[in-house]
């Protein structure tokens, strides 16, 4: 009996990180001719000490440089975003793409 509920719990938990990481995958990017790469996230951000009004997780990357950071969808159609390194960007959405077909 003790084996069949710690392989319930271990299938469970397994399921449970699964759909975590299923549902944290980017759902959509830019990228420019410089090489910049911001990716949007349907997951919470992490930062919500620094920013409470940009709920969702982003990311940047150019070249080897990664910073995280938040975004939101503005009331104006652009997108905008706060980054590790103290940088506020307003991106017009139309620059981002689906995952599939960027």
């Amino acid at each position: 009996m003790k084996t069949r509920a710690f392989i319930l719990v271990l299938v469970g938990t397994f399921l449970i990180l699964w759909l975590t990481h299923a549902l944290a995958e980017a759902r959509l990017i830019a990228r420019s001719e410089d090489g910049t790469i911001i990716m949007l996230y349907d997951e919470p951000c992490a930062m919500k000490e620094r920013v409470a009004n940009l709920p969702l997780r982003a990311t940047w990357d150019k070249g080897s440089e990664h910073f995280e950071g938040c975004w939101q969808l503005s009331q104006f159609g652009s997108v905008l975003f706060y980054f590790t390194d103290k940088s506020i960007v307003d991106v017009p959405r139309q620059y981002f793409k689906p995952i599939g077909a960027a």
